[in-house]
């Protein structure tokens, strides 16, 4: 089956000795590949990217995929300014230096105040032409950077959140036609990384997280697999582990299958920070999971 993997935030790194002993412990409990954090420790920056390197190595951990910075419900000035544009090729060089294949970017999610009246509901539809205009603006500046490092920007799913309604609705590339277009039109360079939370917080449904995946074809190359009870809540990005919320994992496995998905079976889950043990029990809670998903289809 798919290789298994998980989103490694940085600050993680305070339970264990340094990259070596974690990349150690991830092998051990199971895992094939991991995503470090976009944030790279303060320090010698070079010597963290040696030491990724050499852990990833010894311990035959793949490192496939880097998320990229983001700036999150913000104006659309600091969405295209050069400071955020040139933290974002920093790190497509910095994912081209330790291998990977991906980078993870979100597309610009809007700040409900920039569009709307605090009083006024956010509704993407009125502004999905604008907000496509600066998309296309953004990544098709980054496209040659892409190209030049030999990886794919996979464009992931997002939302954006209403904070007077309490809601987080519909936004960039939710709506899977949007997201289709964005790939097909920038064309080489680009590809799709599905985040299964987000798409239960916009869809809270299934079998429409399903028919993104099927919709999404070969485009789909890597996942963010999280949960939430976004069926049930309006709000909360919480990116809980598999079967703690009412996403069906089982059946999106099932759906991955059908369609031919080679990736990774990635997570990007928010994990205790209560100490060394709690930590690395809830990693192999990850693996138990993922066995029971992977037996069941």
């Amino acid at each position: 089956m798919w290789d298994l993997s998980v989103s490694f935030i940085n600050s993680s790194l305070k339970f264990f000795s340094g990259l070596d002993e974690a990349f150690k412990t991830l092998k051990e409990i199971g895992f094939d590949a991991v995503c470090p954090s976009e944030s790279i420790p303060n320090g010698n920056k070079e010597e963290y990217i040696s030491n990724l390197n050499s852990a990833s190595k010894k311990h035959g951990l793949k490192i496939n995929m880097l998320h990229l910075p983001m700036v999150c419900e913000v104006p659309t000035e600091v969405f295209l300014s050069k400071e955020y544009f040139d933290d974002v090729i920093y790190h497509i060089n910095l994912a081209e230096k330790i291998g990977c294949k991906y980078a993870v970017a979100h597309p610009h999610m809007p700040w409900k105040r920039e569009f709307f009246a605090p009083e006024q509901k956010f509704d993407y539809s009125v502004i999905q032409k604008r907000c496509e205009e600066i998309n296309f603006e953004f990544f098709s500046k980054l496209q040659p950077y892409a190209i030049n490092a030999g990886l794919e920007i996979a464009i992931e799913n997002i939302y954006t959140t209403d904070s007077e309604f309490k809601e987080q609705l519909t936004s960039g590339c939710s709506n899977t036609d949007e997201w289709i277009k964005y790939i097909d039109t920038l064309g080489k360079g680009f590809c799709a990384c599905l985040d299964t939370g987000h798409a239960n917080l916009t869809d809270r449904d299934d079998a429409k997280l399903n028919q993104k995946v099927e919709d999404l074809g070969s485009r789909l190359k890597t996942l963010h697999v999280n949960q939430n009870h976004g069926k049930f809540s309006p709000y909360g990005d919480f990116h809980q582990e598999p079967f703690s919320g009412d996403i069906d994992l089982i059946s999106f496995a099932k759906t991955l299958k059908k369609t031919g998905y080679k990736g990774d079976f990635n997570y990007e889950v928010e994990l205790s920070c209560a100490g060394k043990e709690v930590f690395i029990e809830q990693l192999k809670y990850l693996k138990i999971a993922t066995d029971v998903i992977y037996k069941s289809i």
